[in-house]
């Protein structure tokens, strides 16, 4: 049968995307919730036979890994052949070691149910900090996109004068990397962190920034802090316009009514689905599906 496209939650328009960039045929899922909460599941048409390919973002965390969990069970049973998960954003990657006595490292866990249910995993930009690579905790071939090129396209198409800025040392490689294909300078910033929602980068000057196009880069904008204190800095120093880019917008709650209020244009990839997600990563996961399709046996 081939390759079938199937998105949940928050990713069904992404993955109509998908199929429609790799010429792939789109099976739709009807979700409910029953009075109780628990999760209800349908598929609109046949998998017997199918390779068939799951969107979905796992944000909210919880709710999108049990309806990712459930599909997988049900598409096994109703004939599919090969199951992929494709998670633009991997939730479960924070815990990644015991920091405190009697602490569970969720990472693994997480890692854990998905091997079992699924036979392959691509995701976009993870947060991989202790982990050197997903094949640490991850039983089945797990491969890893990144955002650089659309990125670096939308910026190259929007801002005339652009100066990249990452807020981290752990920044660098990524920003280095957008800034290469967009052909503009960067910096990279000193951060100190004090408390979860306190933290303070330092290090841009107004040499770099006055005058530019200031775009403040960040694979992750949680609680906004980070990002909305280097667009703050960058505004002071005379740039002639902010723009802060996540891969992955989360926003918690306040976070884009503070990072708007710096005056800055935020914007993001929809690897999570929301107003700010203006650029379109589903080009970049179709070519890898492409190639996954060529590599199964």
């Amino acid at each position: 049968m081939g390759m079938v496209i199937t998105g949940l939650g928050r990713s069904a328009k992404l993955a109509q995307g998908i199929a429609k960039a790799g010429g792939w045929k789109l099976v739709n899922a009807i979700e409910s919730q029953f009075p109780d909460g628990e999760d209800y599941i349908r598929f609109k048409g046949s998998l017997r036979g199918a390779d068939l390919v799951v969107v979905n973002t796992l944000y909210p965390p919880n709710d999108e890994l049990m309806a990712c969990l459930i599909a997988a069970d049900a598409a096994r049973s109703l004939g599919a052949r090969r199951l992929v998960l494709v998670a633009p954003y991997l939730a479960y990657m924070r815990q990644d070691k015991r920091f405190q006595p009697g602490e569970a490292i969720s990472s693994r866990t997480i890692a854990g149910l998905i091997s079992e249910k699924f036979d392959r995993l691509i995701t976009v930009d993870p947060h991989l900090h202790r982990y050197k690579s997903l094949g640490e905790i991850y039983s089945i071939p797990a491969r890893v996109l990144h955002a650089d090129v659309p990125v670096a396209d939308w910026i190259r198409k929007r801002l005339r004068n652009p100066v990249l800025v990452g807020p981290d040392r752990e920044s660098r490689q990524w920003v280095s990397k957008v800034a290469k294909l967009c052909d503009a300078p960067f910096t990279v910033m000193q951060k100190k962190r004090f408390t979860s929602t306190h933290v303070r980068s330092s290090g841009l000057d107004a040499k770099t920034v006055r005058g530019r196009d200031v775009v403040v880069l960040d694979d992750i904008i949680s609680s906004g802090h980070t990002m909305a204190g280097v667009l703050q800095q960058a505004a002071e120093l005379g740039a002639a316009s902010i723009t802060g880019i996540g891969v992955h917008g989360l926003f918690a709650r306040g976070a884009k009514l503070m990072l708007t209020a710096t005056g800055a244009r935020i914007v993001t990839c929809n690897a999570v689905p929301g107003p700010t997600a203006r650029i379109d990563l589903a080009p970049t996961i179709a070519e890898a599906l492409k190639k996954e399709s060529h590599d199964a046996p």
